[in-house]
Parts: structure tokens; sequence; C-alpha cells
């Protein structure tokens, strides 16, 4: 197949209709997106199932955004003092949503969506550091129901808590009595 040479009259005109074009359609797709926002047709009830790529790009930028700001040094591992300070902490602010070592993940964790990693069951933990879940206990994730904490406890709370969330498997035995006793419950 030959393809014959442009003439001067398409090579004047070429450009410009083709970017014209481009530009239509991107806005004919913003505004499609829009519509289909503003008219209540999107997803957002946490039974509803998620977008296309929603997990993909919420976690690229929670990721990235992480990557930029989580200090990289090693955490100090906390004394017992601290751990058992932390699961006393962890028992009135996250078991509600994050559960505890023995139980099953409360009604209000499993009516969350996303769900909320349940720490003391082998998810969510294994490969975050103590800094990480510093972070995030700190400043919250947005659309997840993780609220920003540092304007209700204090950092050495938070500190302590990502401590204890960073030695899930390995909490000495007074630690573990703290977090599965029933005068530890917060609900």
């Amino acid at each position: 197949m030959v393809i014959p040479p442009l003439t001067d009259n398409v090579k004047k005109r070429g450009f410009l209709p083709f970017l014209l074009g481009v530009l239509l359609g991107m806005a004919l797709v913003c505004a499609a997106v829009y519509v289909y926002f503003a008219s209540g047709c999107a997803p957002v009830a946490t039974a509803d199932p998620e977008l296309p790529f929603e997990s993909l790009l919420a976690g690229k930028a929670l990721h990235a955004r992480m990557l930029r700001e989580v200090p990289r040094s090693a955490s100090p591992g906390g004394t017992p003092d601290d751990l058992l300070a932390g699961a006393r902490v962890y028992l009135q602010q996250c078991a509600v949503c994050h559960g505890r070592p023995a139980g099953p993940v409360s009604p209000i964790g499993s009516g969350m969506y996303p769900p909320p990693p349940q720490f003391f069951h082998n998810q969510g933990t294994a490969k975050r550091s103590a800094a990480e879940d510093y972070w995030t206990i700190s400043g919250g994730i947005r659309f997840t129901g993780m609220p920003r904490f540092r304007d209700s406890l204090s950092p050495a709370e938070i500190r302590q808590i990502s401590l204890l969330l960073a030695q899930t498997s390995s909490l000495p035995a007074v630690v573990y009595k703290e977090l599965t006793s029933s005068s530890g419950d917060s609900h």
C-alpha cells in the first residue's frame, strides 16, 4: 500500500485541527466523568464494587507519599513498658477497627471498606516499619476510615502504638495478656 504524499492544503491545515480534536476529546471525557459522579451513579457505599483501578491508583499514591515522607532510619525496639502502654492505647483507640489477638474481626471493622488490616492475624504489618505505622497513625489515610490521631494522641502514645504494631508476632507475655484480657475491652 502506497501512502499518497500530503498536499500543500493538508500540510497547512494539518496540526491545528488535530490538536483541537484531541482537546475536544479530552474535554468530552472529563465531562462524561463529571456527569457520572455528579449523577450519583458512582459506587460510594462500602458494599459497592470498587471503581476500575481504584486500589491500584490509591495504593500507588499512598506508597509514593510514604516513600517521600517516612524516615528511613530504623526505629528503636521499645521497652516492655512502651509496648504495654502501646497495648493500652491500642485497646482504647484502635482495636474497635483493627481487632485483637484473640477473637474475630469487630462488627465495625467488618463493615468498613476498604477493610482495616487486622494486625494480630498476620495481615497488614509484615512489611511495614514502626516509622511507617507512626506516619499512618499520626496523619491517617484518606478514603479508608483511618483517622488522623496527631490531634488526639500524644507523639509518645503514637510511638508506643507503632512499636507495638512492629512487634505483633513477638510480643512479651505481659503485653499479649493485656491485649487479650476482657478488662481491656473498649466496646
